[in-house]
């Protein structure tokens, strides 16, 4: 199945007013898509403002051992742990409706 594209101008003719419509609205969805992305930009520029604290600047760094690693790779733990987390953000999601939870 193959997803259809939305026509340029130049591919439309003056008197073909879908073609129009789809073109308005996908105007309007990358018009509130850039908004989107700028607020996201302004809140990761105000979140980056804020102050490391000192005793986070003081906590030693540890790194895990080679072998660690491979077995956490073999295992696809970070896979689980999306499933997991997911399962329990749905879980949590579902009992918060009404007369279902």
């Amino acid at each position: 199945m193959t997803t259809p594209t939305v026509p340029t101008p130049q591919e439309c003719s003056w008197y073909d007013y879908s073609c129009g419509f789809e073109y308005l609205v996908n105007e309007i969805e990358m018009l509130i898509l850039g908004f989107f992305i700028d607020l996201m930009d302004g809140l990761a520029a105000l979140f980056e403002l804020i102050p490391v604290p000192e005793f986070v600047t003081k906590i030693p760094t540890y790194q895990l051992s080679d072998f660690f690693l491979y077995l956490t790779d073999i295992l696809q733990v970070y896979e689980g742990c999306q499933i997991v987390m997911g399962a329990y953000l749905v879980r949590f999601l579902i009992r918060r409706i009404p007369f279902i939870g």
